[in-house]
């Protein structure tokens, strides 16, 4: 083995050649003299065909059959710095201090550059999952001190796992530092509240509805469009239109069973996209 010529460098990923699946450890040694002594062609660099002549170090795949100068190694190595690798996120479970505010452990699958810091992660789990910055810690394992938001993540594999804590950073700012960080919890929580809020104004479903026969009158179906927050009041009127129903009687829907309340929204009902709905006299009703 030779030195590792990266080993006076900040963090660096381990050179790999360029096979599918993310390619094959690079091992770094000193070419010899070997091939040409049983009549080979001394081999050369697969980027500048530099040939690897004995004494020059070089990274080679030998399942590959791939090599590499040390300056085209040290050039993949700033490439693969700027690719993307699949990280995986260790939620840690979170104690549920006040009602509804805890969280089983959880996994998450974060796609990001290999040459990523901390503070990108955090900015990207933001992004993808709502977290708030402020309550992020991660380590590189339970027992580990947490990272700092420069300090580069410094993993080479897909499926390289970081733990990842929720929760008030004590040590950054004391009570400050969690008001600040529940302000901004909150603040996400209200913003995602709002996005799914203009989301289902967007949202259109095709609900089946069904009058059962009666004695006087054969079965009655339609599917109608209606939007996820439209109102169960809004949605008898249109059955009613729908389905010819004649007269003032008043109409009742049922849905897995339940009677639905005409103030609630067909969204919050747990109504979905070809749902089907029963539509029957509400005879116990009296206006």
């Amino acid at each position: 083995m030779v030195e590792d010529g990266f080993a006076s460098l900040p963090w660096r990923p381990t050179p790999r050649c360029d096979a599918e699946g993310g390619g094959h450890v690079l091992e770094g040694k000193s070419a010899t003299g070997s091939w040409a002594f049983l009549g080979a062609s001394s081999k050369a660099c697969q980027r500048c065909s530099k040939a690897l002549v004995a004494g020059t170090l070089r990274y080679s795949c030998k399942r590959c059959n791939y090599h590499l100068c040390d300056s085209c190694t040290a050039v993949r190595v700033e490439e693969m710095l700027r690719e993307e690798m699949t990280l995986t996120v260790y939620r840690e479970a979170e104690p549920e201090i006040l009602p509804g505010l805890g969280a089983d452990d959880d996994t998450l699958q974060v796609r990001i550059e290999r040459g990523a810091n901390v503070g990108q992660l955090k900015a990207r789990i933001f992004a993808l999952y709502g977290l708030s910055p402020a309550l992020q810690a991660f380590r590189r394992d339970v027992d580990s001190k947490t990272l700092g938001d420069q300090e580069l993540l410094a993993y080479d594999e897909d499926g390289d796992v970081v733990h990842l804590r929720i929760g008030p950073n004590f040590a950054a700012g004391g009570i400050g530092g969690l008001l600040q960080g529940a302000t901004e919890a909150m603040s996400s929580v209200f913003a995602a509240m709002e996005g799914q809020r203009q989301e289902l104004e967007r949202t259109e479903y095709t609900l089946s509805l069904l009058m059962p026969e009666t004695a006087a009158l054969p079965e009655r179906r339609c599917r109608i469009p209606v939007m996820a927050t439209a109102r169960v009041a809004e949605l008898l009127d249109m059955a009613r239109l729908e389905l010819n129903v004649e007269g003032e009687e008043p109409l009742a829907l049922e849905f897995a069973g339940q009677k639905l309340p005409t103030t609630a929204s067909v969204h919050a009902l747990g109504l979905r996209d070809g749902d089907t709905v029963l539509v029957f006299p509400d005879v116990g009703r009296t206006d």
